[in-house]
């Protein structure tokens, strides 16, 4: 109950929900944070507390931890979002619209606090047949095909081969980042958010490594034709996101096969992400319209599943005969 709670608290959310999160803050606080790591909601755990004012009840060293924890997500925001806009910027001198997906995108439009919606890698789409431009021009910013490993701190290869007729995606990429600032606040920092560890090396000055995996297709069982994009236009931000039918698509996709199939505890973040398109879209996405075009892609279980677990169950006598 508690994480699918937080996964919706932009929305108003029943009494029950916070008589509960009340009394793990009260018993268990120390699993309370450790589980909402687990499921990248430390961020929304902050805002719940703002929004209930359980703030008042909760320890001090509590509160500290849940503050550390979100700087660090900021700060590792901040850096990736940087290189990200140098590669937008430079790919559209020469023409090219990279497509932000999953994180970077979902964290800017969605959420209040960047902190809230932790970011792991930069995530862009373009077409099959710009892929290798684009590519190019990460090479030319500093982008090496690698990982970084944080146990021998330092990038190391990763699989090279590829057919761009068949794969989704080049290799991951990486671009060793210098921090500028005091080291030993920085490092304070980090050393909250223990994901953190497996993006920087601990050298002077400090280098945060910034994962990049360019996308030349949507990795879904099968080839859906992309709706377009829609630009975001501000004065520090130009870019560009998944038109919104297609991005409930594929976050349904991914998110149905983090929790249910593969289990891991973080896709939770997706159905934070799609529960804010629903409810912040400016045009309600038409759900039995969504369900219609899943069946017809063979994606009719995970959108199901997303809409049922989300309690966004459609009016079924409305949708089309088979739905």
């Amino acid at each position: 109950m508690l994480r699918l709670g937080l996964a919706r608290n932009s929305g108003v959310l029943p009494s029950a929900f916070y008589r509960v999160l009340e009394r793990a803050i009260i018993e268990s606080p120390e699993e309370l944070l450790s589980e909402c790591g687990k499921s990248h909601q430390i961020g929304l755990l902050c805002e719940s507390l703002g929004h209930s004012g359980l703030s008042d009840v909760a320890p001090k060293w509590f509160l500290e931890s849940v503050d550390r924890i979100n700087a660090a997500n900021r700060l590792l925001f901040e850096v990736f979002e940087t290189a990200c806009l140098e590669l937008e910027y430079l790919s559209s001198l020469v023409g090219l619209t990279p497509v932000r997906i999953k994180g970077l995108s979902a964290c800017r439009r969605l959420y209040d606090d960047i902190g809230s919606r932790p970011v792991r890698d930069i995530d862009i789409l373009i077409e099959r047949d710009k892929a290798e431009a684009l590519y190019r021009i990460a090479l030319a910013i500093d982008f090496v095909q690698g990982r970084f490993d944080s146990a021998l701190q330092k990038v190391v290869p990763v699989a090279s081969s590829i057919d761009l007729n068949k794969d989704y995606e080049f290799p991951r990429m990486v671009r060793a980042v210098k921090l500028q600032g005091d080291k030993k606040d920085i490092l304070e920092t980090l050393d909250y958010e223990r994901e953190s560890q497996y993006f920087f090396a601990r050298a002077d000055p400090l280098v945060i490594y910034v994962p990049l995996e360019i996308h030349f297709d949507l990795d879904l069982p099968g080839r859906i034709p992309r709706q377009g994009s829609e630009k975001i236009d501000s004065p520090d931000h130009n870019w560009h996101h998944l038109s919104e039918d297609d991005e409930l698509l594929y976050l349904c996709f991914k998110a149905y096969a983090d929790l249910e199939i593969y289990k891991k505890a973080k896709g939770i973040k997706l159905i934070s992400d799609i529960d804010r398109i629903l409810r912040r879209s400016k045009k309600r996405p038409d759900l039995n319209l969504l369900r219609v075009r899943a069946l017809k892609h063979g994606l009719q279980a995970p959108v199901d599943w997303v809409l049922r677990f989300l309690g966004e169950w459609p009016d079924v006598n409305s949708a089309q005969p088979g739905v």
